[in-house]
Parts: C-alpha cells; structure tokens; sequence
C-alpha cells in the first residue's frame, strides 16, 4: 500500500493512473486514512483520467461517511471534465441513501440537480420527525439556485404536515418548526410562478395561516404573480388563513386587507392586483360575518371612487347564486348603480351579472340603467338583462318595450344649440342639443336590450305599438 500510495504522486500520469486504479481495488486500504487522503489528492490531478479513476476510487470512502471523501466528490462534480463530473454524480447518487444528515448537507452543493432532489428525497422520513439538521437541508433545498430543487423542498416540506389534523377544531392545532416556516415565506415569494403555486397548493395547516410572517409574504406575493392560477392558488390561501385567525378572535389579517383596500387612493398601479385580491378575500369573509359587513359596506361608501370600486368587487362574491342580488349588502350594489363615478357603475352593473337567470330583482335596478348617460353602462346593462330575463318575465320586458315611448324616433331640434351639441356633446356644455342625441342613443340602447332578449328586428321598425 505503501509503494503504491508513493506512486500516485509520479510525474508519469501512466503512473498515476494505474496507482489510483490499483488503490481502488484494494479493500484492506479503503478505510485507511493515508490512502484516502492520496485519493483526493489525485481528484484534483492535471491529468483528466487520473481525476476520473481517482474519484471512482472513492466510492468506498463515501461509502463508510468519510466527510473528505465526500467534499471531494462535491467538488469534482464541478470539474471542466464532463468525463469527471458524470463519475461523480454517479459516485454522489450511490452514496444519498447510505449518507447520515451531516454528509447529504455536505452534498448539497454537487453541481447534479437531480443528485441535490435526492437528497432532500431521502431526508423526508427526518423532516416529518422535525429533526434539526433534516430541517437545515430542507432550508438549503429551498434555497437552491434551481427551481426544480426548490420545488423538491415544498413537496418535503409537505410531507411533515399531518393532513388529517383538519381545521375542525376537534384536535389540537401542529406545530411546525419555526425555521421551516421562514423557508416557506422565502419560498412563497420565488421568481417562479410555478413554485409559488406548488407553496399555495400543499402548505395548508394552522401553523402555516398562523405564521405571520408566511402571510405577510403571500399578501407580498400577489404584487409579481403572472400567471392566474397562481393568483388564484395564493387568494386562497389568504381567504382560508384570514378566515381561521378571525374564527380565533384575531382580527390583524382582516384589517390587513382592509388597510390594503384603503391604499387605493395613492393611485399606484402595481397594486391593482393585490387590491382585487384583498377585495376578494375581505368580500367572502365580511359577507359570511355580520361583525365584518359593516366595515364592508363601509367601502361602497368611500370618498375616492377607487375605493368605492373595490367595495363592489368586495361584494360580487355574495351575489353569485344569490337570488335576491338586488338586496345583498343592504342593497349597496344597487346604490352603486347611481354613482357619479362611471368605472363604479359599470362595476355595480357587471356585480349584478354574476346573479343566477330569473334574479327579477337584480334584473327590474338594470332596467333603470338602460337611460345612464354612459353608453359602456347602458350597453353592459343591455347586454346582462338578456342573461337575467326569463322567458316567463313578461312584465320587466313589457316596462322595456315601454321605455320606447318616452324616447321618440325623430328628436325635435328646440335651438339653433342642437348642431353643436351634437358636435361638443362630450364636453356635456348644456345644449338641448346634447339631450335630444342622448335620447336617440338611449333609445338605441333599449332596442339593443329589447334584441338581446329575442324581439326581433323587423317589429322595432313597425314602431312602439308593434314592439
């Protein structure tokens, strides 16, 4: 052993070489610490086939957890050689199950991805034990400059999460390691939109919605989320942590979307999205809750319009499958119809869209939108009446066709104003002019409504009577 321990250092690289392979195949010197050490010597050899068969040799080593040995796996894995780093990646693969917890930390920063998965694979009997250096590796994972690694670390991360301990309140809630909460806010806040999701999806339990900091960097999150179903994924998530803290009395998340919503005045449109997000939650939460409803309808009645629009989405969730619409929220979706502001209008409008067909009270407050001023809003109203109105609705359809008598077909010019209103009527000057045009255009918009609902065309030309 000695002399061949000697002759790994020759300057002939044929030397070497059969040196090394020679040592690889001698059990007895496997274990012995001079020998080894004369391996990883040769691991970072000048020669590319004295690196390749010194880190063959190895194996034995890695095998029996000798941390030299191991680093020195690590680091050729890094080698320019692709010859030397697919010896080890395949020494490294040996070595994931046999290796203690120490070593697979070690491990982690091989160049092989799928080696670095596997790692974090086999230390998932330890995570679900909450063991504190498995929940290190399990950090390191979800640090991991690949995003397939990271991945990895959430579905491990997982697995420590009992699932039938449900939000039931019958057993006792789990308590998961603190660090391995601060690697899931790390995570929920990746550049990948897919490893958000994968966080959304599968970390769900109290001591998740619990962790502030976990539901600080999901409401963070929202502000860079491209892809929709992740957003959806993430508003979720939000709805059921805000919905467990309330049932226990711990009203911060739910004044934490309320603050959110009141933001809207700063004019910022990067949070656009994290404010219909907000909306939405604060929304299924205030309309399940008396206590919140009040700071709810408290919205639709805002100052800045933006806030008043946001109180509308707020309020859409309780109007799906809601058959009196009109009345949901004490009726401050049908006062929104009425708002100076036309953005809220046509909100209100499109809230009341959501409403099951045969909702006649949602359909009779669109009927009184067909003579707004703005043509988006009445054409929308025109356009959701169809989806509302049953065939059985006669009288609603009725006071429609009626609505055409008030709006003749030839206006009558009053004054020499009425050509430059016609001209100037956005700048809404005041003319007669002005008002007669908007009475043809909100005639059109009643026989828009009166042809979506199945009137045919050719009876609107045969005039009132025939309609």
């Amino acid at each position: 052993l000695d002399e061949m321990v000697d002759r790994v250092r020759d300057r002939d690289f044929l030397f070497r070489g059969n040196a090394v392979a020679s040592l690889s195949k001698t059990s007895a010197g496997g274990a012995r610490d001079h020998v080894v050490e004369a391996l990883i010597g040769r691991s970072e050899d000048e020669d590319e086939r004295v690196r390749v068969r010194a880190c063959a040799a190895l194996k034995g080593a890695c095998l029996q957890g000798k941390m030299r040995a191991i680093e020195a796996a690590v680091d050729a894995s890094h080698d320019e050689s692709p010859f030397v780093r697919d010896v080890a990646d395949e020494l490294l693969s040996a070595v994931v199950r046999q290796s203690d917890t120490r070593g697979k930390i070690r491990m982690m920063r091989c160049r092989s991805v799928p080696v670095r998965c596997a790692l974090l694979q086999s230390a998932q009997e330890d995570v679900v034990k909450h063991k504190p250096e498995a929940i290190e590796l399990l950090c390191l994972g979800a640090a991991d400059a690949d995003p397939a690694v990271r991945m990895e670390s959430v579905h491990v991360a997982c697995a420590a999460i009992d699932k039938k301990r449900a939000l039931l309140g019958t057993h006792e809630a789990q308590m998961l390691p603190l660090e391995l909460l601060q690697a899931l806010a790390k995570l929920a806040n990746d550049p990948r939109d897919d490893v958000r999701r994968c966080v959304f999806e599968e970390i769900r339990c109290e001591a998740a919605y619990s962790h502030s900091k976990l539901f600080n960097a999901a409401i963070t999150s929202t502000h860079t989320i491209v892809e929709s179903e992740t957003l959806k994924s993430c508003t979720q998530w939000l709805y059921q942590a805000v919905q467990l803290r309330a049932s226990l009395a711990d009203e911060k998340p739910f004044k934490a979307m309320l603050e959110m919503l009141e933001k809207a005045t700063l004019g910022d449109p990067k949070l656009k999205q994290p404010h219909s997000v907000a909306a939405h939650v604060v929304g299924l939460i205030g309309l399940g809750n008396p206590k919140y409803m009040r700071a709810l309808l408290q919205l639709t009645k805002h100052a800045h319009y933006k806030v008043r629009l946001l109180g509308i989405q707020a309020l859409t969730p309780g109007v799906v499958g809601h058959v009196a619409a009109a009345t949901v929220g004490d009726g401050a979706v049908a006062s929104c119809l009425k708002d100076p502001e036309k953005r809220v209008r046509l909100a209100a409008v499109r809230c009341f869209a959501q409403a099951p067909p045969g909702a006649r009270d949602a359909a009779a407050q669109l009927v009184k939108v067909l003579v707004d001023s703005e043509r988006e809003v009445r054409y929308e109203a025109a356009d959701t009446l169809a989806m509302l109105l049953t065939q059985a609705d006669y009288a609603l359809k009725l006071e429609i066709a009626e609505m055409l008598e008030h709006f003749p077909v030839i206006p009558k010019p009053l004054t020499k104003g009425l050509d430059i209103g016609v001209t100037y009527r956005s700048l809404d000057v005041g003319f007669t002019g002005f008002r007669e045009t908007t009475h043809y255009e909100i005639r059109q918009t009643i026989i828009r409504a009166l042809s979506r609902i199945g009137v045919p065309l050719y009876v609107v030309m045969k005039g009132d009577e025939a309609v």
